[in-house]
């Protein structure tokens, strides 16, 4: 499926990043952002807890990052104006860091928190927020893009996890990961990864938060049909995968 998905998108690894950026841009205005962010938190009853929220928006190279000043009184994040698809899934995204941090009551050292519970949260908040903000046809070019993305951190982790065994053997390393779901024309744009400064556990974090985020959205969907307040208040029971 991925890979027929890379041929219907003309994709390859050098323009990646901006050949998904530029599907479905354009599809909202960029000084939306503020208001799209009031309409997810009122269709999950999410609201109250933004108040110890601070938001920078603007153009700049991050494309979404939260930083817990003090968990859960001082949350900031930093954003891009939301112009296209992949942005508005970066902003729920964020936007699920934020309640993670938010709805940590835990004292101590059990305020900290582990990657794959922080980043679990937030993928299970982009993909309910990406579920109910987008029309059908939205929606269907947001799924293609999240398989995408998910094959690639899944080939990511498999080869950040050989070159930690087998440093010398980079370039070839990516052309064999890499390749099975596009062709390499140049191994050595394996330092340009994303993910290079990120360790191999850490980026399979996001492959597990997306089968869990699929479970959950189906067991939400299950227990409450259509009704995304009820689907906000679980989640805040639950406190989304945190366990402390």
């Amino acid at each position: 499926m991925a890979r027929r998905l890379t041929r219907k998108y003309n994709l390859n690894w050098l323009t990646w990043f901006r050949d998904l950026g530029q599907l479905g841009a354009n599809t909202m205005e960029a000084a939306s952002t503020h208001n799209l962010v009031g309409l997810f938190l009122d269709k999950m009853g999410w609201s109250e807890y933004a108040r110890n929220w601070t938001f920078k928006i603007m153009e700049q190279p991050i494309g979404g990052w939260v930083c817990p000043v003090s968990v859960p009184d001082d949350i900031r994040i930093l954003l891009k104006p939301t112009t296209n698809l992949n942005q508005l899934a970066i902003l729920l995204h964020e936007l699920g860091h934020a309640m993670y941090h938010t709805l940590n009551t835990a004292s101590g050292l059990g305020k900290l928190w582990t990657d794959v519970e922080n980043e679990t949260s937030a993928i299970i908040t982009e993909h309910i927020g990406l579920e109910i903000m987008l029309t059908s046809q939205e929606l269907a070019l947001v799924r293609e893009l999240r398989l995408l993305e998910t094959v690639r951190c899944a080939i990511s982790f498999q080869f950040e996890d050989d070159l930690n065994q087998q440093p010398e053997c980079a370039e070839a390393l990516y052309h064999h990961h890499y390749g099975r779901l596009l062709p390499v024309e140049d191994p050595t744009v394996w330092a340009l990864d994303s993910f290079r400064s990120i360790d191999p556990v850490y980026i399979h974090n996001y492959v597990l938060g997306a089968i869990t985020a699929e479970h959950v959205l189906a067991d939400l969907r299950k227990q409450f049909g259509e009704d995304y307040l009820a689907w906000g208040a679980q989640l805040s029971k639950w406190r989304f995968v945190h366990t402390r």
